[in-house]
């Protein structure tokens, strides 16, 4: 039997799917630096915020994109 994280892995059905999946992975990622740098270094901490907040805008930017791109019948990039 598969974990189930993996089994939800291959429940994905699209190229739009896996990138939101892979994009709030490293969201998280950006605000488990950022809390942990909070106690070390605020100044590191604010570059992983920043981080974040980038990473929050180039998922919009890219899953915008690939919808447009869907919507006129191109086919979106594999």
């Amino acid at each position: 039997m598969l974990k189930k994280s993996i089994d939800l892995e291959l429940q994905r059905k699209d190229l739009s799917s896996v990138l939101t999946a892979n994009l709030k992975r490293s969201q998280e990622s950006a605000r488990v630096l950022e809390e942990i740098f909070k106690l070390i270094d605020l100044k590191l901490s604010q570059v992983f915020k920043n981080a974040r907040y980038e990473l929050y805008n180039l998922e919009k930017e890219i899953l915008t994109k690939f919808l447009e791109r869907s919507k006129i019948g191109d086919n979106p990039i594999i």
